[in-house]
């Protein structure tokens, strides 16, 4: 499963539009809303590069793999990308040897997972798991700022 992720973070970067590196600033954020514009100055963003990808490391995550089952600890590493946008997680638990990927790239949505690397457990690519992903990159907006400026979000 690392390497899928591996795979599909590397694709996500080939994906990137090269272009002048912009900077956060009065200018450039005009056109947002008022309470992201605040958020960008609070946060310490203005004059700063604009991000386009992040790598991000989850000090803390957990799941439940059914509503009467406890959490299962996971460790989870993520990458987002701005444009094209999307965003592809990888998920092992701490105490059992399972491992999944969560992807969202160009309007599909999947999940997969599996134990010891070799049985597959799950694999959802249903219409349903597209739209979740998408909810999910949409509230890491504010993670990676970038995105408020994306011609694809309006």
């Amino acid at each position: 499963m690392k390497r899928v992720f591996l795979k599909d973070r590397a694709g996500l970067l080939s994906g990137n539009k090269p272009d002048d590196q912009q900077l956060f600033t009065d200018g450039l954020i005009s056109g947002l809303p008022g309470p992201l514009q605040r958020y960008l100055r609070v946060c310490g963003y203005m004059n700063t590069p604009v991000p386009r990808n992040a790598d991000i490391f989850w000090s803390e995550s957990a799941i439940k793999l059914t509503p009467d089952k406890k959490w299962g600890r996971l460790k989870t590493v993520q990458f987002n990308s701005v444009d094209p946008i999307g965003r592809v997680a990888y998920m092992k638990f701490i105490k059992m040897p399972v491992a999944g990927r969560d992807l969202y790239k160009d309007g599909y949505g999947e999940m997969k997972g599996k134990l010891l690397g070799l049985f597959r457990l799950i694999l959802d690519n249903s219409r349903a798991t597209a739209q979740s992903v998408l909810i999910t990159t949409f509230c890491e907006f504010l993670m990676i700022p970038g995105y408020l400026l994306s011609k694809n979000v309006k």
